[in-house]
Protein backbone atom coordinates (compact mmCIF):
# COMPACT_ATOMS: atom_id res chain seq x y z
CA UNK A 1 0.00 0.00 0.00
CA UNK A 2 2.95 3.01 0.81
CA UNK A 3 4.96 1.63 -2.25
CA UNK A 4 2.01 2.30 -4.52
CA UNK A 5 1.55 5.81 -2.76
CA UNK A 6 4.41 6.71 -3.43
CA UNK A 7 4.52 5.52 -6.57
CA UNK A 8 1.69 7.91 -7.28
CA UNK A 9 3.27 11.09 -5.86
CA UNK A 10 6.76 10.16 -8.06
CA UNK A 11 4.79 9.97 -11.19
CA UNK A 12 2.81 12.90 -10.46
CA UNK A 13 5.65 15.36 -9.54
CA UNK A 14 6.88 13.90 -13.08
CA UNK A 15 3.96 15.78 -15.00
CA UNK A 16 4.10 18.81 -12.86
CA UNK A 17 8.08 19.52 -13.91
CA UNK A 18 7.12 20.23 -17.52
CA UNK A 19 4.94 22.62 -17.12
CA UNK A 20 7.36 24.93 -14.48
CA UNK A 21 9.44 24.96 -16.66
CA UNK A 22 7.30 26.44 -19.28
CA UNK A 23 6.37 28.93 -17.06
CA UNK A 24 2.72 27.55 -16.74
CA UNK A 25 0.88 27.47 -12.90
CA UNK A 26 -1.66 25.07 -12.59
CA UNK A 27 -5.32 27.09 -11.64
CA UNK A 28 -5.48 25.33 -7.79
CA UNK A 29 -2.22 27.18 -7.32
CA UNK A 30 -3.27 30.75 -8.97
CA UNK A 31 -4.23 33.23 -6.40
CA UNK A 32 -7.55 34.48 -6.82
CA UNK A 33 -7.99 38.62 -6.88
CA UNK A 34 -11.52 40.10 -6.35
CA UNK A 35 -12.28 43.48 -8.36
CA UNK A 36 -12.75 46.51 -6.26
CA UNK A 37 -15.60 48.91 -7.56
CA UNK A 38 -14.44 52.39 -8.74
CA UNK A 39 -17.18 53.92 -6.06
CA UNK A 40 -15.53 52.29 -2.99
CA UNK A 41 -11.80 52.80 -4.21
CA UNK A 42 -13.12 56.59 -4.47
CA UNK A 43 -14.34 56.66 -0.84
CA UNK A 44 -10.83 55.48 0.31
CA UNK A 45 -8.80 58.23 -1.39
CA UNK A 46 -7.75 61.24 1.14
CA UNK A 47 -10.44 63.77 1.70
CA UNK A 48 -8.87 67.18 1.45
CA UNK A 49 -9.86 71.04 1.40
CA UNK A 50 -10.90 72.30 -1.93
CA UNK A 51 -8.99 75.02 -3.81
CA UNK A 52 -12.36 76.92 -4.37
CA UNK A 53 -13.56 77.63 -1.05
CA UNK A 54 -12.73 79.89 1.52
CA UNK A 55 -13.22 79.60 5.38
CA UNK A 56 -12.99 81.73 7.21
CA UNK A 57 -13.80 81.67 11.44
CA UNK A 58 -13.95 83.69 14.77
CA UNK A 59 -14.93 83.83 18.27
CA UNK A 60 -17.25 86.87 19.19
CA UNK A 61 -17.04 86.07 22.41
CA UNK A 62 -13.54 85.16 23.22
CA UNK A 63 -11.37 87.57 25.15
CA UNK A 64 -7.69 87.55 24.91
CA UNK A 65 -7.93 84.49 24.04
CA UNK A 66 -9.44 82.92 26.64
CA UNK A 67 -13.14 80.62 27.08
CA UNK A 68 -15.23 79.72 30.63
CA UNK A 69 -15.99 75.98 31.82
CA UNK A 70 -18.99 74.71 31.44
CA UNK A 71 -20.54 77.54 29.48
CA UNK A 72 -21.35 77.53 25.75
CA UNK A 73 -19.41 79.29 23.21
CA UNK A 74 -20.04 80.29 19.93
CA UNK A 75 -17.61 79.86 17.06
CA UNK A 76 -18.68 81.69 13.68
CA UNK A 77 -17.66 80.47 10.17
CA UNK A 78 -17.56 81.92 6.76
CA UNK A 79 -17.41 80.02 3.91
CA UNK A 80 -17.13 81.90 0.23
CA UNK A 81 -17.52 79.69 -2.58
CA UNK A 82 -15.29 81.03 -5.78
CA UNK A 83 -15.67 78.13 -8.12
CA UNK A 84 -18.39 77.64 -10.58
CA UNK A 85 -19.76 74.79 -8.58
CA UNK A 86 -22.22 74.41 -5.80
CA UNK A 87 -21.11 73.46 -2.35
CA UNK A 88 -23.47 71.24 0.07
CA UNK A 89 -22.36 72.40 3.77
CA UNK A 90 -23.02 69.00 5.75
CA UNK A 91 -21.82 69.12 8.64
CA UNK A 92 -18.94 70.61 11.23
CA UNK A 93 -17.00 69.22 14.22
CA UNK A 94 -14.32 70.29 16.74
CA UNK A 95 -12.01 68.78 19.63
CA UNK A 96 -10.20 69.88 22.38
CA UNK A 97 -6.46 68.11 22.36
CA UNK A 98 -3.93 68.29 25.12
CA UNK A 99 -1.67 70.67 24.49
CA UNK A 100 1.59 68.25 24.96
CA UNK A 101 0.79 65.75 23.13
CA UNK A 102 -2.07 66.61 20.27
CA UNK A 103 -2.93 62.97 19.50
CA UNK A 104 -4.68 63.02 22.58
CA UNK A 105 -7.64 64.00 22.25
CA UNK A 106 -9.22 65.51 25.58
CA UNK A 107 -13.32 66.22 24.65
CA UNK A 108 -15.16 65.29 21.27
CA UNK A 109 -17.87 68.09 20.83
CA UNK A 110 -21.13 67.61 18.67
CA UNK A 111 -21.26 67.60 15.21
CA UNK A 112 -23.90 70.20 13.95
CA UNK A 113 -25.36 69.48 10.31
CA UNK A 114 -26.60 72.13 8.50
CA UNK A 115 -26.79 71.11 4.99
CA UNK A 116 -26.80 74.83 3.36
CA UNK A 117 -26.07 75.12 -0.57
CA UNK A 118 -23.99 77.49 -1.66
CA UNK A 119 -24.11 78.82 -5.14
CA UNK A 120 -20.79 79.46 -7.28
CA UNK A 121 -19.55 83.31 -5.83
CA UNK A 122 -21.98 83.51 -2.89
CA UNK A 123 -21.06 83.74 0.93
CA UNK A 124 -22.97 82.17 4.04
CA UNK A 125 -22.43 82.53 7.86
CA UNK A 126 -22.70 79.47 10.40
CA UNK A 127 -22.64 79.02 14.24
CA UNK A 128 -21.07 76.34 15.73
CA UNK A 129 -21.97 75.66 19.32
CA UNK A 130 -20.20 73.98 21.67
CA UNK A 131 -19.88 73.51 25.69
CA UNK A 132 -16.35 72.99 26.58
CA UNK A 133 -16.47 70.63 30.14
CA UNK A 134 -16.43 72.11 34.08
CA UNK A 135 -14.88 69.91 35.43
CA UNK A 136 -11.60 70.08 32.82
CA UNK A 137 -8.27 71.65 34.90
CA UNK A 138 -7.97 75.63 33.72
CA UNK A 139 -5.27 75.68 31.42
CA UNK A 140 -4.48 76.00 27.52
CA UNK A 141 -5.66 73.42 25.62
CA UNK A 142 -5.75 72.68 21.19
CA UNK A 143 -8.49 73.36 19.23
CA UNK A 144 -9.24 71.98 16.17
CA UNK A 145 -12.33 72.58 14.46
CA UNK A 146 -13.03 71.50 10.59
CA UNK A 147 -16.06 71.18 8.39
CA UNK A 148 -17.43 68.85 5.59
CA UNK A 149 -18.80 69.83 1.95
CA UNK A 150 -19.24 68.18 -1.12
CA UNK A 151 -19.64 69.61 -4.72
CA UNK A 152 -21.77 68.77 -7.65
CA UNK A 153 -20.07 65.83 -8.72
CA UNK A 154 -20.65 64.40 -4.93
CA UNK A 155 -16.93 64.71 -4.43
CA UNK A 156 -15.97 65.28 -0.64
CA UNK A 157 -13.69 67.79 1.25
CA UNK A 158 -12.60 69.04 4.25
CA UNK A 159 -11.13 72.05 5.84
CA UNK A 160 -9.79 72.82 8.97
CA UNK A 161 -10.44 76.25 9.56
CA UNK A 162 -9.17 76.25 13.03
CA UNK A 163 -6.43 74.36 14.65
CA UNK A 164 -4.79 76.71 17.11
CA UNK A 165 -4.61 77.05 21.33
CA UNK A 166 -7.42 78.68 23.70
CA UNK A 167 -7.11 78.75 27.33
CA UNK A 168 -10.57 77.83 29.54
CA UNK A 169 -10.74 79.52 32.68
CA UNK A 170 -13.33 79.27 35.23
CA UNK A 171 -16.10 81.54 35.57
CA UNK A 172 -16.20 84.58 37.45
CA UNK A 173 -19.78 83.53 39.36
CA UNK A 174 -18.37 79.84 40.42
CA UNK A 175 -17.36 79.12 43.81
CA UNK A 176 -13.88 77.39 44.22
CA UNK A 177 -15.08 74.57 46.25
CA UNK A 178 -11.44 73.15 46.86
CA UNK A 179 -10.47 76.70 48.38
CA UNK A 180 -14.10 76.84 49.97
CA UNK A 181 -13.09 73.25 51.90
CA UNK A 182 -9.80 74.40 52.92
CA UNK A 183 -10.89 77.38 54.80
CA UNK A 184 -13.37 75.28 56.36
CA UNK A 185 -10.92 72.70 57.69
CA UNK A 186 -8.46 75.69 58.71
CA UNK A 187 -11.19 78.03 60.46
CA UNK A 188 -12.25 74.15 62.09
CA UNK A 189 -8.87 73.60 63.46
CA UNK A 190 -8.36 77.14 64.90
CA UNK A 191 -11.53 76.97 66.92
CA UNK A 192 -10.91 73.67 68.45
CA UNK A 193 -7.13 74.50 69.38
CA UNK A 194 -8.40 78.10 70.71
CA UNK A 195 -11.34 76.09 72.42
CA UNK A 196 -8.67 73.50 73.98
CA UNK A 197 -6.15 76.70 75.22
CA UNK A 198 -9.29 78.34 77.06
CA UNK A 199 -10.56 75.02 78.75
CA UNK A 200 -6.82 74.27 80.04
CA UNK A 201 -6.30 78.38 81.24
CA UNK A 202 -9.60 78.08 82.83
CA UNK A 203 -8.79 75.00 85.11
CA UNK A 204 -5.67 76.58 85.96
CA UNK A 205 -7.01 79.97 87.14
CA UNK A 206 -9.81 78.42 88.56
CA UNK A 207 -8.67 77.99 93.10
CA UNK A 208 -8.89 74.54 94.39
CA UNK A 209 -11.56 74.48 97.64
CA UNK A 210 -10.20 72.71 100.33
CA UNK A 211 -12.78 70.51 102.13
CA UNK A 212 -12.57 70.79 105.92
CA UNK A 213 -13.39 68.08 107.98
CA UNK A 214 -15.90 68.48 110.79
CA UNK A 215 -17.20 66.57 113.98
CA UNK A 216 -19.78 64.35 114.68
CA UNK A 217 -21.33 67.14 116.93
CA UNK A 218 -24.93 68.15 116.22
CA UNK A 219 -25.43 71.61 114.98
CA UNK A 220 -26.98 73.93 117.16
CA UNK A 221 -27.99 77.68 116.50
CA UNK A 222 -25.64 79.29 119.44
CA UNK A 223 -26.45 82.38 117.74
CA UNK A 224 -30.19 82.55 118.08
CA UNK A 225 -29.92 81.17 121.70
CA UNK A 226 -27.29 83.87 123.31
CA UNK A 227 -30.05 85.44 125.18
CA UNK A 228 -31.28 82.70 126.99
CA UNK A 229 -27.51 81.91 128.77
CA UNK A 230 -28.47 82.36 132.50
CA UNK A 231 -31.64 80.69 132.57
CA UNK A 232 -33.99 77.97 132.91
CA UNK A 233 -34.85 78.09 129.77
CA UNK A 234 -33.39 75.07 127.64
CA UNK A 235 -33.36 75.81 123.40
CA UNK A 236 -34.96 72.79 122.07
CA UNK A 237 -32.22 71.06 120.02
CA UNK A 238 -31.29 70.03 123.71
CA UNK A 239 -34.80 69.15 124.54
CA UNK A 240 -35.28 65.22 124.27
CA UNK A 241 -38.75 64.49 123.33
CA UNK A 242 -40.39 62.29 125.65
CA UNK A 243 -42.99 59.83 124.59
CA UNK A 244 -46.75 60.48 124.38
CA UNK A 245 -48.84 59.86 126.88
CA UNK A 246 -52.05 58.96 127.27
CA UNK A 247 -54.59 61.88 128.34
CA UNK A 248 -56.41 59.54 130.96
CA UNK A 249 -53.23 58.05 132.47
CA UNK A 250 -52.72 58.63 136.42
CA UNK A 251 -49.48 60.53 135.92
CA UNK A 252 -51.14 63.09 132.94
CA UNK A 253 -53.53 64.00 135.83
CA UNK A 254 -51.05 64.54 138.11
CA UNK A 255 -48.74 67.04 136.29
CA UNK A 256 -51.73 68.66 134.94
CA UNK A 257 -51.21 71.83 136.78
CA UNK A 258 -48.29 73.47 137.60
CA UNK A 259 -46.58 76.16 138.95
CA UNK A 260 -44.31 78.96 137.47
CA UNK A 261 -42.13 81.46 139.83
CA UNK A 262 -40.61 84.37 137.86
CA UNK A 263 -39.05 86.40 139.85
CA UNK A 264 -40.24 89.88 139.73
CA UNK A 265 -39.34 92.93 136.91
CA UNK A 266 -37.44 96.06 137.68
CA UNK A 267 -41.31 97.68 137.16
CA UNK A 268 -42.32 95.58 139.82
CA UNK A 269 -39.97 96.60 142.10
CA UNK A 270 -40.43 100.49 141.47
CA UNK A 271 -44.04 100.08 142.29
CA UNK A 272 -43.78 98.18 145.11
CA UNK A 273 -41.72 100.63 146.41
Amino acid sequence: MLKSVLVFVFFSLLLLVPSLAQGEVPESFVETTETVPPEIVEEREIVISSPEAEILSLFPDLKENQLFLGDPAELLIGFTNHGSKKFNLTYAEASLMWPLDLSIYVQNFSKIFYGVVVDPQEQVSLVYRFWPDGMLEPRDFGFLASIYYTDEDHINYTTTFFNGSIFLIEPESQVDLNGFFIWVGVLAVIGFGGFLLFKGYSNVSKPIKKKLETGTETKTDITDNEWLAGTNVTPRSRISRSPKRKPNSPRSKKNKYCLLYTSPSPRDRQKSR
